[in-house]
């Protein structure tokens, strides 16, 4: 999901200090399409990295965001979560995925 996928009519997501995007945990639902409780149970699952925190504060960052579109994307095409969590838990999930799904070839 790019810049312009982002929902309008909502105010956009804060920036660091390095003009990376940073969301809340409402935000990052918000722009995902997926509820909170599915992002925590992702993350219970291993299928999302754990957020950054910035003292009692949760911080998601683009990849976050990035991680949960595909997640939703292979669970569309009928993959278990196991298989997602197998595919993107390795060291490069795009280059994994593209090649479990025969997209290369």
């Amino acid at each position: 999901m790019d810049d312009s996928d982002r929902a309008t009519g909502s105010e956009a997501p804060a920036t660091d200090g390095d003009g990376e995007f940073a969301f809340t945990l409402s935000e990052l639902a918000t722009e995902s399409e997926v509820s909170e409780r599915t992002i925590r149970y992702y993350q219970s699952e291993k299928l999302l990295p754990r957020p950054e925190k910035r003292g009692r504060d949760a911080v998601y960052r683009s990849d976050h965001l990035e991680r949960i579109c595909l997640i939703v994307d292979l669970r569309d095409r009928g993959l278990s979560l196991g298989t997602i969590r197998d595919l993107v838990t390795t060291d490069d999930p795009a280059a994994t995925v593209a090649a479990w799904l025969g997209i290369d070839e």
